[in-house]
């Protein structure tokens, strides 16, 4: 199959993925909002549909929780909407109970996971995992996900996020973790991340892909690849 990309493009490439939004008290506001904004740029790259990509959202503090379902949405514009209705939780950085409720709950047939369509999670963050009675360490957390084939691609955010962690997250496969400077940054170049992400995307066994684009992929400014 072939994935085109571009600015006027979509990514072509059929898959469930879930954008993991970190909703701590870290974050204000006004970035939290912009955080929401990178994820409806990126999502909108993705051809969306029953037959095409289907884009889900977990937000995480103390609490993980699914907004948005695999199937839910499968009109830009009523996405867009729920993505701008996700509250704000404002408490810890549990970016452990988002791993273990995208396994659990979404990527399975009950969770409108489909088979043999490729998988995806890009999850942000702007801390490091909060440690505490009962949490578990991110490498154990991520194992289920890792196990399921999900590709993960983490998106750190400022100069407080934990590299080490973050690498525990993609399986230290260096080519799928991101820094931003801020959230300024992080919505400014949103498009040539998402032109990565659909690079980068693992298709089922057994189905070529074969990646073309109209335009030529220029190196990052904002993120730098670790």
């Amino acid at each position: 199959m072939s994935v085109c990309f571009s600015a006027s493009e979509q990514c072509t490439q059929k898959s469930d993925v879930v954008f993991v939004i970190d909703s701590s008290g870290s974050i204000r506001r006004s970035n939290f909002q912009k955080e929401k904004e990178f994820v409806k740029e990126v999502a909108s790259t993705f051809k969306m549909g029953p037959d095409q990509s289907q884009i889900a959202v977990i937000s995480y503090s103390d609490e993980a929780q699914i907004d948005i379902k695999f199937g839910e949405y499968s009109n830009v514009n009523d996405f867009n909407a729920a993505v701008d209705s996700v509250k704000h939780q404002r408490k810890r950085t549990r970016i452990d109970l988002a791993l273990d409720l995208a396994a659990s709950s979404l990527f399975t047939p009950e969770g409108g996971a489909r088979p043999n369509v490729a998988k995806v999670m890009v999850i942000l963050t702007d801390g490091k995992q909060t440690n505490m009675t009962g949490s578990k360490t991110l490498d154990v957390a991520v194992r289920p996900l890792q196990d399921m084939n999900v590709t993960i691609f983490a998106v750190g955010v400022g100069n407080a996020i934990d590299i080490y962690e973050l690498l525990l997250l993609v399986g230290n496969n260096e080519e799928n973790l991101f820094r931003a400077q801020n959230f300024n940054e992080l919505a400014k170049d949103s498009l040539r991340l998402a032109s990565q992400t659909c690079k980068r995307i693992r298709p089922p066994t057994g189905e070529k892909t074969v990646y073309c684009y109209s335009l030529p992929l220029l190196p990052m400014v904002s993120y730098s690849i670790l």
